[in-house]
């Protein structure tokens, strides 16, 4: 093998590496969205599972749809977008086989500049009073 070979060969090693410890994150169960150059604050939402039991919820955001995994039972997902999208749509996915997935409780929410933007999926969207 040429010295030119050898040097390829490390070098797309390193790069393999590299990109499958990027991969693997820091071990927490928060999505890495990588919104890239943001002119603007960062707008915090908090997804909360209102549901009986652990399901798979997901966002859109700015026309970008974010997988957000499982959520256990009364457990919430947090995560940032940029404030200029100004809205954030959270939703739950069920899925049918593996192609086939839909997309219900659909709710919307104005995101909230420098606090909480917090949408509750599986229960009434009637506020609580008393």
């Amino acid at each position: 093998m040429s010295q030119n070979n050898a040097v390829r060969l490390a070098l797309v090693a390193v790069v393999a590496l590299g990109a499958s410890a990027c991969a693997f994150g820091s071990g927490s169960n928060v999505p890495d969205l990588g919104w890239g150059m943001v002119d603007g604050p960062m707008c915090e939402v908090r997804l909360e599972n209102g549901y009986g039991t652990p399901v798979e919820l997901g966002a859109i955001v700015g026309g970008r749809e974010i997988a957000l995994g499982l959520v256990d039972r009364g457990d919430d997902q947090r995560f940032e977008v940029p404030c200029s999208y100004q809205a954030v749509t959270g939703f739950r996915i069920l899925r049918r086989g593996q192609r086939f997935e839909s997309r219900v409780d659909q709710r919307a929410r104005a995101l909230v500049p420098g606090g909480v933007t917090v949408v509750v999926l599986g229960r009434s969207s009637v506020p609580e009073t008393g």
